[in-house]
């Protein structure tokens, strides 16, 4: 069975061969030696599936969390169903403009010092969010746990960020949809 190797190893594994080789070129050269040369993977697949998943795992648990949420405010207060309701509408609507706000401030940080630090400062805080609302005690830390939630997470966008500076351009469309 002939050795593997990939199309990037074959300028190094034969010898006199330099680096502007075609495909083509380095697969004749290396049936002279009784090996297959095949294309190099590309990793930013493994890394955009990877993206996926924590967006994937990220969504679902904000979303298995939301419509509890009516739930745990009639369990924090003596509220009917109708004002745990109207509570929780309230809310649930307090982190989305100061999402939007602070959103591009931790777009323009993650240019700074980089996408993968700013994907763990958002996964993180999440984390810290969510478990802080199992904490709370009442109606006025709840609503500061959600303003938290809408400065500090931020994670979707800065997934959408990694995923766009690992893609190659002719993909960025497809990956952006995913």
């Amino acid at each position: 069975m002939p050795q593997v190797l990939y199309y990037w190893r074959v300028c190094d594994e034969i010898p006199g061969v330099s680096d502007n080789v075609s495909l083509t070129q380095a697969g004749l050269m290396a049936e002279a030696i009784e090996t297959k040369v095949v294309p190099a993977p590309e990793p930013w697949r493994r890394y955009l599936g990877r993206i996926v998943a924590a967006q994937l795992l990220v969504n679902v648990g904000f979303g298995f969390a939301g419509p509890f949420l009516p739930l745990y405010i009639q369990e924090l207060t003596s509220f009917d169903s109708r004002k745990a309701a109207l509570w929780s509408g309230i809310i649930s609507s307090v982190n989305g403009p100061l999402a939007f706000v602070a959103g591009p401030t931790w777009g323009v940080l993650s240019d700074w010092f980089g996408h993968k630090l700013n994907v763990l400062r958002g996964t993180f805080g999440a984390m810290l969010v969510m478990v802080a609302t199992g904490l709370v005690r009442n109606i006025p830390q709840l609503v500061a746990v959600r303003v938290v939630m809408g400065a500090a997470t931020g994670v979707n966008p800065a997934l959408l960020g990694l995923g766009a500076s690992i893609v190659p351009k002719r993909r960025l469309a497809m990956a952006v949809g995913l």
